[in-house]
């Protein structure tokens, strides 16, 4: 117990100080200002709370190595895996520390963030598989490469998103390092403890002076470094676990930046935008914009974040399949139903699409079944005729021909009977369907190509089968119904 209170303070005083330092030299070059599109501060403020985080958890780490007993000796001798997540978290940092100073496109910053979780791969830590509840083994084989990529980056990301408001980012990552350090705790993995304490503490330092009103932000240097962190944490803290651990916990722990992540990449794609592109649409945005106070906001992000952390330790506690399958399954419709609150209008508009969709396939699967009850049941062949040819002027019009003769010489056509002649003027092409039918010397439908698709192909799975069943029945019959 002595060792993780060390940890703890040694990071928060290291972090707490040098957040002061910070502050006190507020280098110029780090200054954010704001701006009228999505920045919600109105003064300039120091966006290096990332150096103090970073030099906080250092700290911690390497004092482990000045202090003797079991628990230090014990991490030392698994430094190695500490030491494959702390080296691509560097250059993350240092890719975050130069975006804040000279600003980086993304075009400049999404490769160093995939080299980074590269390296990561590489060196071991990976999702390879994912035990489903009820379901089984979920091996992603040569995938895992690329499943293990767009979580590191995503993750990275997802907390770089959050990180517009005074507290919010460093709150949530606070909030997630506890989780997985009680979870590792409650499971007896102690190094991981000890490494994600140096964490909590870090982060602790710092959040006095990044609480509203804030005098410093974590900037990318810090949101980058968190979330790379936290990301890889999570991988390796479940990678040993049980099924239900390792794929319900890491979702629940990241709920909230993942969630705000994949909102961002969605209603960016349906306005057809970059996925990248600064906007004033995330989560604690909307908040504030449906009335919430900035405090407001922020404690009921923090609940949600705190419950869907404390849901991950339940998970793992009672180890219940069903439980494990339930919570996400819960958590979701709570998403869903929280986010249809927040008013986005991209997604309004999607769901009233969706909503018009249905409601057109609905109208057109009634329409045809109508239609095919009146083919079926015709008992006369002009009842069968006007029901067919109605069809055919309503959804194509003059791109239709419909042909009848009979052994004895007799015809009968609809439709229009300039739809090959046109075609060898032109060089249109057309559909044509023979119609076979012992009573018939020649029969067959015509269609310009250029008809709607979908009815065409609405007709032949649903309609022509019988469309044909009553041309056979009524054979030469046919030939006697005049236009």
């Amino acid at each position: 117990m002595r060792t993780f209170l060390a940890i703890f303070l040694i990071s928060f005083v290291v972090s707490f100080i040098s957040t002061k330092f910070l502050i006190f030299f507020n280098i110029k070059k780090f200054l954010d200002v704001p701006d009228r599109m999505r920045k919600i501060h109105h003064k300039p403020v120091l966006r290096a709370g990332g150096i103090s985080v970073y030099i906080g958890v250092l700290a911690s780490v390497l004092a482990l190595f000045f202090y003797q007993n079991k628990l230090t000796a014990g991490f030392i001798l698994k430094f190695e895996t500490f030491k494959i997540i702390l080296i691509p978290a560097s250059l993350i940092f240092l890719l975050g520390l130069l975006d804040d100073a000279i600003g980086l496109s993304a075009r400049v910053k999404l490769p160093f963030q995939v080299l980074a979780a590269s390296l990561l791969f590489f060196e071991g830590i990976k999702i390879e598989v994912i035990k489903l509840p009820f379901l089984g083994t979920l091996n992603f084989g040569y995938f895992s490469f690329f499943i293990t990529i767009l979580w590191i980056v995503g993750i990275t990301n997802g907390f770089n998103f959050i990180d517009g408001m005074d507290g919010l980012a460093s709150g949530i990552s606070f909030f997630a390092s506890l989780t997985i350090f009680l979870i590792s705790l409650i499971k007896g993995d102690y190094i991981i403890s000890l490494f994600t304490l140096s964490l909590c503490g870090a982060i602790a330092g710092f959040f006095k002076f990044n609480w509203h009103p804030a005098e410093i932000f974590l900037g990318d240097s810090g949101s980058y470094f968190l979330g790379f962190l936290i990301g890889s944490l999570s991988i390796v803290s479940s990678t040993k676990s049980s099924a239900i651990v390792a794929i319900t916990i890491p979702l629940l722990v990241l709920a909230y930046p993942l969630l705000d992540l994949l909102l961002a990449v969605f209603r960016r794609l349906l306005s057809k935008r970059s996925i990248f592109a600064a906007d004033k649409e995330h989560i604690h945005h909307k908040l504030l914009e449906r009335g919430y106070s900035y405090k407001g906001a922020i404690f009921l992000l923090y609940l949600i974040s705190g419950v869907f952390g404390l849901l991950a330790i339940f998970s793992f506690s009672i180890n219940s399949k069903l439980f494990a399958f339930l919570i996400p399954v819960f958590s979701g419709i709570f998403a869903i139903y929280f986010v249809r609150k927040l008013g986005y209008e991209e997604f309004k508009k999607s769901i009233s699409n969706v909503e018009e969709e249905v409601k057109r396939e609905k109208l057109k699967n009634s329409y045809i079944e109508n239609l095919r009850t009146k083919i079926r049941n015709s008992t006369e062949p002009d009842l069968f005729l006007n029901a067919t040819i109605s069809f055919f002027e309503d959804n194509f019009g003059g791109k239709y021909f419909l042909y009848f003769e009979s052994k004895d010489g007799k015809k009968i056509s609809f439709g229009n009977s300039k739809i090959r002649e046109r075609t060898d003027k032109t060089g249109e092409l057309f559909f044509k369907i023979s119609i076979e039918s012992k009573a018939l010397r020649k029969s067959y439908l015509m269609f310009s190509i250029s008809v709607n698709e979908t009815i065409y192909e609405d007709f032949l799975n649903d309609i022509f089968p019988i469309f044909l069943d009553r041309v056979k029945f009524f054979g030469t019959k046919l030939i006697d119904v005049r236009e």
